[in-house]
C-alpha cells in the first residue's frame, strides 16, 4: 500500500493535480504508511498542521521529533501573523484574501479570469492577488526545486548575466524562470498600462510582431545589436504570449535588466498560445510557473505613445474594426489592467474620444475617419497588429498593411517615422 499511495501521489503532482496530491499525502500519514519526508517536503507545506507534525515524528524517531514539529508550527504561525498584518497595506480591512480562498476554487478563477477578462460576480468580494506578484513575493530558491536550486543559487544573480544565461543556455532552469518573473515584476511594477515613451532624434525603435523563438531572438540581437550595448535599438515586443517559454523567459530577462529599451505589450490571449505555455511548463514538471507566466502576461501595458506622436497597440479585426469599436476596446484593455488601474478607476493619461455621430459606416470614408479620430487625440499616427498584420493609419490616402514579422519607428526632429514592409518590399 505504501508504494501504491507514492505511485498516486507522483501521479497527481505530474498531472497538475496539486489539491489532489496533498489530500493522498494527508490520507498516507493518518494510514500510518511511511512517507518520503525529503521528495514530499512540499506537499507537506500545504497539509494541515497536524499532519506535518506526524509526518516530522515518523520521520525522526529521536525525543527531539516531536519537540522540533511544534517549534516549526510556532515559526510558520508567526509567519502568518506577521504576513496577516501586513494585508491592511495592499487590501481593505475585512477583505477576503486568496490565502482563505480554497486551492483548486481559486486556479480555476484565475484560469477563467486570464482567458476571458471578464467580471465574475463570484470574485467581487475577494482581492485576488495575480500568481506574478505572490511569486514576485518570494525567494526563487524556495520555489524552485532542489536540483535546479542547488546548481543556481551559486550562479551570478545581477540581471545582465541573467539574461545571458537564458538566451544561451535552453531550457532555462527552475530556479532562473522564477528569478525572471521576479525581476520582471519589480522591474517594471511602476509602469500603467499606457506606455508615454520618449525617444530621442535618430533612435531606432524595432517592433516585432512575430512568435518569437531563441533562434529568433538570437538572429535579431545579431542584426541589430544586443540590448545594452552601445548605439543598440529600442525594442518592443508586440505579441510576448505568442514566444515559446524559453524566448518568453528571455524577453522577461531583458526587459528586466533593461527596462529602458525592451518592451513588452499585451496581446489579445491566443488560447492555442497559452496551452502551448502550459504544456511547456507541465513537460518541465513545473506547472505552477504557467499560472505565474500568464498572470504576467495578462498584467503587461496595453499600449505605448512613442513622443506623444505615435500610438503602438494590439488590437482586433484591424482590417475592418471602426474608431469607435477601437477606441472601445483600447479604454477596456487600459481599465483590465491588473497593475496598473482598477475596474472602476479613470485613466487620465488617455484623451476624449470622437462623437459617437462623427463615425460613419461607408467603407469610402475610413481613411477620413481614422484621420479625424487622430487629430481629436492630438496623434500622427496608430499602428495597431493582430496576430502577424499590421496596420498603419495616418496622413497617407490609405492605411498600410504588413505581414512581415517587424517593422521599424524613427525618430527624427520634429516627427516619427514608420517604415513597413509590405509583400513587394520583402
Amino acid at each position: 500500500w505504501m508504494y501504491v499511495y507514492h505511485v498516486l501521489i507522483d501521479a497527481a503532482v505530474w498531472s497538475g493535480s496539486w489539491p489532489r496530491g496533498i489530500a493522498l499525502v494527508e490520507e498516507t500519514v493518518e494510514e500510518g504508511l511511511p512517507l518520503s519526508y525529503e521528495k514530499h517536503a512540499r506537499l507537506l507545506r500545504d497539509a494541515r498542521a497536524h499532519i506535518r507534525a506526524m509526518a516530522l515524528v515518523e520521520h525522526d524517531k529521536s525525543q527531539s521529533a516531536a519537540t522540533q514539529a511544534v517549534d516549526e508550527e510556532s515559526h510558520l504561525f508567526k509567519a502568518k501573523e506577521e504576513w496577516q498584518q501586513r494585508l491592511p497595506l495592499v487590501a481593505p480591512a475585512g477583505t477576503q484574501m486568496f490565502a482563505q480562498v480554497p486551492r483548486l476554487e481559486l486556479l480555476e478563477r484565475t484560469r477563467s479570469y486570464a482567458g476571458s477578462q471578464e467580471d465574475d460576480s463570484s470574485t467581487e468580494a475577494i482581492a485576488m492577488v495575480p500568481p506574478h506578484v505572490f511569486c514576485a513575493s518570494i525567494d526563487p530558491i524556495w520555489l524552485a526545486d532542489e536540483s535546479s536550486s542547488s546548481s543556481s543559487s551559486s550562479s551570478e544573480t545581477g540581471t545582465s548575466s541573467l539574461f545571458e544565461r537564458c538566451l544561451t543556455a535552453a531550457p532555462v532552469s527552475s530556479h532562473d524562470a522564477y528569478l525572471t518573473v521576479r525581476n520582471y515584476h519589480h522591474a517594471t511594477v511602476h509602469r500603467r498600462a499606457l506606455i508615454n515613451l520618449q525617444v530621442e532624434p535618430h533612435t531606432i525603435v524595432v517592433c516585432r510582431n512575430a512568435q518569437e523563438s531563441l533562434e529568433s531572438l538570437r538572429q535579431l540581437f545579431e542584426a541589430f545589436g544586443y540590448p545594452g550595448q552601445q548605439r543598440s535599438p529600442t525594442f518592443i515586443f508586440m505579441r510576448p504570449s505568442a514566444c515559446d517559454l524559453d524566448a518568453l523567459l528571455t524577453l522577461l530577462a531583458a526587459g528586466s535588466a533593461y527596462p529602458g529599451s525592451v518592451f513588452l505589450l499585451r496581446s489579445d490571449t491566443d488560447a492555442t498560445c497559452l496551452q502551448g505555455l502550459t504544456e511547456a511548463c507541465r513537460s518541465r514538471a513545473n506547472n505552477p510557473l504557467s499560472f505565474c507566466l500568464i498572470s504576467l502576461l495578462a498584467s503587461l501595458p496595453a499600449a505605448i505613445i512613442l513622443n506623444s506622436e505615435v500610438l503602438l497597440c494590439n488590437g482586433q479585426d484591424v482590417q475592418s474594426a471602426t474608431p469607435e469599436e477601437f477606441e472601445i476596446g483600447l479604454r477596456k484593455a487600459l481599465k483590465l489592467a491588473w497593475s496598473t488601474a482598477t475596474l472602476d478607476s479613470e485613466i487620465d493619461d488617455y484623451p476624449v474620444g470622437i462623437d459617437d455621430n462623427t463615425i460613419g459606416k461607408d467603407g469610402s470614408m475610413e481613411s477620413a475617419l481614422w484621420k479625424e479620430w487622430l487629430k481629436k487625440q492630438e496623434l500622427q499616427k496608430l499602428v495597431r497588429c493582430e496576430q502577424g498584420v499590421t496596420r498603419l493609419d495616418g496622413s497617407m490616402p490609405r492605411p498600410a498593411l504588413s505581414e512581415a514579422e517587424m517593422f521599424v519607428a524613427r525618430a527624427r526632429e520634429h516627427h516619427v517615422r514608420i517604415e513597413l514592409w509590405t509583400e513587394e518590399d520583402q
